[in-house]
């Protein structure tokens, strides 16, 4: 397999000149003219060449989005993520925790930034040859770690996919589970983003079948992972559940890690993912801050406030 990108221009490196007739060589000015025409020309294609236009790995900003668009037909998509919670109708909020015929809405929608880097990993996913053209577990993990290890878009020496779980159902659903570890160099925020690729359908798999992304923190055992942005515990009956557990609580709610409605919120320091579970519980959830942290950041926040609800990862 030819090396990806290429290290030399793939283009033709010097032009044809243009030569004077027989009847005018002996003509000064015209041959003064042909040879700057050839100078000129020659300027114009070596600066096509060394900035090699196709080889979008080593392009940025305008220039990246203008190349992306016209030669490959693909645009820099936005990367949403979050969800939202709507609180009102019957048998969706507790006795005595919201006004009676009021209406509110959790959560909320954010977007990554779709960074140069980001960009090129996405055009990579689409035009990258070297795996083939046949749709099967190996050619899907391959291309997943492809785009959670190769920055700007370059493809490395992939001779391992073991951080990436693959797992089939009848119904046609396929669950891909990626493992953090120090040994995969796979960081937290290039597994997020790949879980908002893929759920935005800024990347493509084959329509026939749907696809879920869970992340988890391999890096260090906390018995927490991260589930497209929304903290989980494993296993699920780790913690306590609902009950009579007061305002603040964090507890279990189906293996969602959340927060008891009620209490006084008073703000604390920043807490990330990377808190074991056993400290989070011990932590609870009044100090965890209810407006959006920066995006990438790893902050734990709980969209909602005081109406309580899920613990996501900013």
């Amino acid at each position: 397999m030819s090396t990806f990108p290429p290290t030399s221009p793939t283009a033709l490196t010097q032009i044809i000149p243009a030569f004077v007739y027989k009847q005018y060589e002996d003509d000064d000015n015209i041959q003064a003219f042909n040879s700057s025409f050839n100078t000129l020309a020659q300027n114009y294609l070596s600066w096509f060449v060394d900035i090699n236009l196709p080889i979008y790995t080593g392009l940025s900003g305008s220039l990246l989005d203008w190349v992306a668009q016209g030669l490959y037909g693909i645009s820099r998509p936005a990367l949403p993520y979050g969800s939202t919670n709507a609180i009102g109708l019957i048998n969706t909020w507790k006795v005595n925790t919201i006004l009676v015929n009021s209406y509110a809405v959790s959560g909320g929608i954010s977007l990554f930034t779709t960074t140069d880097d980001i960009f090129k990993r996405i055009i990579t996913w689409f035009f990258f040859k070297g795996d083939g053209q046949v749709y099967s577990i190996t050619w899907l993990k391959r291309r997943i770690m492809r785009f959670l290890i190769g920055v700007n878009g370059v493809s490395p020496n992939i001779d391992r996919t073991y951080p990436i779980s693959v797992v089939c159902s009848g119904n046609g659903e396929i669950a891909i589970t990626i493992t953090l570890t120090n040994e995969a160099g796979i960081t937290l925020l290039s597994a997020q983003i790949f879980q908002a690729a893929l759920a935005s359908g800024a990347i493509s798999l084959p329509f026939q079948y749907s696809f879920s992304v869970t992340v988890i923190n391999g890096l260090i055992s906390t018995g927490l992972y991260n589930n497209g942005g929304v903290l989980c515990i494993s296993p699920a009956t780790g913690y306590p559940v609902a009950g009579s557990l007061p305002g603040g609580s964090i507890y279990s709610n189906g293996g969602v890690v959340s927060v008891v409605p009620g209490g006084v919120h008073v703000a604390g320091p920043p807490v990330y993912f990377g808190i074991t579970a056993i400290a989070l519980l011990a932590l609870g959830g009044l100090g965890l801050p209810w407006a959006a942290p920066s995006v990438g950041s790893g902050q734990l926040w709980v969209p909602g406030g005081a109406l309580g609800g899920e613990v996501w990862v900013a």
